[in-house]
């Protein structure tokens, strides 16, 4: 409920991968993408912040720490 509230929709793809349209300050449209696995969270996003203050309003992040993350469910994540 709480990624519905946030104006999160599941994809139709995988169930674990929620979209929400957002717009950038210079107009560009793109979608942000929250993937959730039991309890662990990454937020895609221009502004990743965003969605994860909403989350952390229902859930308690650990360590109540929100960072750019070095791996995802075991994979090394660069950009």
């Amino acid at each position: 409920d709480t990624l519905h509230d946030l104006g999160f929709t599941p994809s139709q793809a995988d169930p674990d991968v929620w979209m929400r349209p957002a717009v950038k300050e210079n107009g560009f449209k793109y979608w942000e993408l929250v993937l959730c696995y039991v309890d662990d969270v990454l937020s895609i996003s221009h502004k990743p912040e965003n969605a994860l203050k909403g989350i952390q309003m229902k859930f308690k992040l650990k360590d109540d720490k929100m960072a750019e993350p070095e791996t995802y469910l075991g994979a090394e994540l660069t950009k």
